[in-house]
């Protein structure tokens, strides 16, 4: 069911008809979206997961992932076949690595890791620094919703990138806008926005009973996700 139906929900469990109104700072979406985040969180596996499509071109190295908790595998396709890239150790691979990266040369990338690419402060100009280089795998400008990989050797072409990994749901805006949270488990989400109200209220007794029911609900979920991964395995006999 879409956003607009949520909503509706939300006010007639909390009787807040005041999370409507217009000009909320902390109105309904607001807590739609941050229970949606919270059982984002709270469940592995299942529409947790998710890939990642993305481009990659001659010479990089970064690859910015869009609201991406954490990166599980990572295939490279090119024209002619897929291939798995080989996780390694970010200091390992840096090691790997160590020159200047339009010195490094370039190839098929095998090897990729999660890499810190948030800069301190918040926006940085490499040009202000003797070696701008150092920022060739930092996202200097917008990575408030970014997570990334480095990947190495340097990008000899054009390749596409296939990232599996535990990716928030996106965010929920328009009245029609829907999500697995939305469309398979409507009262759970509910009972999200409502525990993230209970927070505001600094109401513990509200939040304990809440995430009791949230906890339960996820538990049954990830019982079917645990069975689904079992089928088809083999027994082993002592």
């Amino acid at each position: 069911m879409p956003l607009s139906t949520i909503r509706s929900m939300l006010v007639e469990a909390t009787g807040r008809q005041d999370l409507l109104d217009t000009g909320m700072a902390i109105g309904a979406d607001t807590l739609i979206n941050e229970g949606q985040k919270l059982l984002d969180r709270r469940l592995d596996g299942s529409k947790s997961g998710a890939r990642y499509q993305v481009d990659i071109d001659a010479s990089d190295i970064l690859v910015p992932i869009p609201n991406c908790r954490a990166i599980k595998r990572v295939f490279l396709h090119s024209g002619i076949e897929r291939v798995e890239l080989i996780k390694k150790d970010i200091h390992e691979l840096r090691d790997e690595y160590a020159d200047e990266t339009s010195l490094l040369t370039v190839g098929q990338p095998a090897y990729f890791s999660p890499i810190w690419a948030r800069p301190y402060p918040e926006q940085v100009d490499p040009a202000l620094f003797h070696q701008s280089w150092t920022f060739d795998d930092i996202i200097t400008t917008g990575h408030y919703t970014f997570n990334a990989l480095l990947i190495m050797p340097p990008s000899d072409g054009d390749y596409t990138l296939d990232i599996w990994g535990n990716f928030y749901s996106d965010l929920l805006v328009n009245n029609a806008d829907e999500s697995y949270w939305t469309e398979v488990h409507p009262l759970l989400l509910v009972s999200a926005a409502m525990y993230r109200l209970e927070c505001i209220y600094r109401n513990t007794e509200g939040q304990k009973d809440l995430m009791s029911t949230i906890d339960n609900d996820i538990r049954d979920i990830t019982k079917d996700v645990i069975e689904e991964d079992a089928e088809g395995r083999s027994v082993m006999k002592g």
